[in-house]
């Protein structure tokens, strides 16, 4: 048989008030708390801005969806609802550029007041014609790079990779009904 209480509330949520009654009552004045080596599901997300592309390949795979991903005209934010990270590493796993590590940290206040944590920002490469966002700078330059190491038109890296998927789509495809006209 369930305790009543837990049929209203997560462990999560019971959790949290734990923790504010708990720093009502003994004054805890610390932000950040270190998490004992054998207790999981507690830690911070660290994110290295000079490494992190923004690409979002930590969102995609984080199974409680506590990356956010935010885009404005010219950049892409990701941020961390703390509240749901429960530090499993799979953003860690899954960066191609190594740039997110899992801090041994505890962060109190945020967990609290279930705060969203920015962790990196990014500038967007947006596409000529539509303005649609094809990658994020850092991410569209290194892709360009390593496209020119191989047997690859110049019009490619000047024109093509200037358009969005779907810009890219149409232009071809207005390319091949005026080829066909022509014939």
């Amino acid at each position: 048989m369930r305790h009543p209480l837990y049929d209203e509330k997560t462990k999560l949520e019971l959790f949290q008030n734990l923790l504010s009654q708990l720093s009502q009552n003994r004054h805890l004045s610390r932000r950040f708390i270190p998490v004992p080596e054998r207790l999981e599901g507690f830690g911070l997300l660290e994110f290295d801005s000079e490494k992190c592309w923004a690409c979002a390949a930590c969102k995609v795979q984080c199974p409680e969806e506590a990356l956010k991903i935010s885009e404005t005209e010219k950049k892409r934010t990701i941020a961390l609802d703390y509240w749901k990270c429960v530090a499993c590493g799979e953003c860690v796993d899954s960066c191609p550029k190594e740039a997110v590590e899992v801090k041994r940290i505890f962060d109190l206040e945020a967990f609290l007041k279930r705060e969203v944590l920015k962790c990196v920002e990014a500038e967007v490469k947006s596409c000529v014609r539509c303005g649609k966002t094809i990658a994020p700078v850092p991410q569209h330059m290194e892709v360009k790079r390593n496209v020119s190491e191989l047997a690859v038109p110049q019009t490619y890296l000047s024109d093509i990779s200037d358009y969005c998927e779907e810009c890219r789509r149409q232009l071809s495809a207005l390319t091949l009904l005026k080829t066909r006209r022509k014939l």
